[in-house]
């Protein structure tokens, strides 16, 4: 079954390219759409990582939390975690 949708995924997809080129229309109707979802997978994955963090801190001692994602923190925020909890 997956397969079959592959397929048929696939075929429209090319016929949605060849009349779009049959018709003459811009090139900016492939590419809206193909960085509207792009934008709309990121804003996905940044909502699911809250997500998670507010889980992990709700579950667990927020200290914790805090240390364990400060590599992505910038340096001087770093500075000022390793003199707050030491």
């Amino acid at each position: 079954m997956s397969v079959l949708y592959s397929c048929a995924k696939k075929i429209g997809t090319v016929a949605i390219v060849y009349l779009i080129g049959y018709f003459e229309l811009s090139a900016a109707w492939l590419i809206c759409p193909v960085i509207l979802s792009v934008i709309r997978e990121e804003w996905k994955k940044d909502k699911e990582l809250r997500r998670n963090i507010a889980k992990a801190a709700a579950m667990c001692n927020e200290k914790e939390v805090i240390l364990a994602r400060v590599d992505d923190l910038p340096s001087w925020v770093r500075m000022l975690i390793y003199v707050a909890f030491i």
